[in-house]
């Protein structure tokens, strides 16, 4: 699979099962596993197809994200074969220690070691996305589609007086978006906690290559770090963050590539 790991089928077994309908039968079941280049295994045949994560065919990437196969894990960029105990989730960041997973009750989900399957985080949180961003997980609750940021130790962000998570992409480049309850309007704060751009614009995107995509009376342009405009506001839709030094805006009867 050019990650220095294959999948293999060894042939399948029979075996007899019960139904209501049918009684007694046989049934062939296939078996897969995991080897590496020397032809162990280092996932064992189980009974049941390895599953495809969105990320590829691995959760979290080819090189460095985890195999699953059957009731087992499997940390590539570790070489290990991560506890039976827990159902691991394919929500995993290879600059992370992390990969998220559901307790012994599989209903409520925190976070284990890649290396070694200890728990770092308890099974406290009913989530419909985790983001890993930059040190932290911002978590999406699955009750109230509202967020929790925490670091990797559990730990929760404390935000500035006056702000919350409303939209939120987590960290980029050092700033995240935070929403005022007072006025409504978005903002940027670091990661200690200080507010860094002002909350006076009505939407905003994530930093990309030193700016971000900001709203005003409906209008998108561009800001920097310091909040300073750097594209003013002329276009009806969301601008585009920039990649490899452009950006494109969409008008309504034009669009526009730019620089900054």
């Amino acid at each position: 699979r050019g990650n220095g790991y294959a999948w293999v089928s060894a042939p399948p077994i029979e075996r007899e099962v019960f139904s209501e309908e049918n009684g007694w039968t046989i049934e062939s079941v296939s078996q897969e596993g995991i080897i590496d280049m020397r032809g162990e295994y280092v996932v064992p045949l189980q009974e049941e197809s390895a599953e495809e994560g969105y990320s590829g065919e691995y959760f979290g990437g080819r090189d460095t994200g985890i195999i699953t196969l059957g009731t087992l894990a499997f940390s590539v960029a570790d070489g290990v074969l991560l506890p039976e105990k827990w159902e691991y989730l394919p929500w995993i960041d290879h600059k992370s220690t992390l990969v998220a997973a559901y307790g012994e009750d599989d209903t409520e989900m925190g976070f284990v070691d890649r290396r070694s399957g200890e728990v770092i985080i308890d099974f406290l949180y009913s989530v419909s996305n985790v983001k890993f961003c930059e040190g932290y997980v911002l978590l999406t609750n699955a009750e109230d589609g509202g967020y929790n940021l925490i670091n990797e130790a559990g730990q929760a962000f404390i935000l500035p007086d006056g702000y919350e998570l409303d939209w939120c992409s987590g960290f980029s480049e050092g700033l995240m978006p935070i929403y005022s309850t007072e006025s409504g309007l978005y903002g940027f704060c670091d990661q200690e906690g200080t507010l860094k751009i002002e909350a006076i614009f009505e939407a905003v995107d994530a930093f990309r290559e030193g700016y971000a995509s900001i709203c005003v009376n409906g209008i998108w342009g561009h800001i920097d770090k310091t909040g300073n405009i750097i594209v003013p506001p002329m276009f009806d839709s969301e601008a585009y963050r920039f990649e490899n030094g452009l950006a494109v805006l969409h008008g309504e009867n034009e669009d526009m590539v730019i620089s900054p």
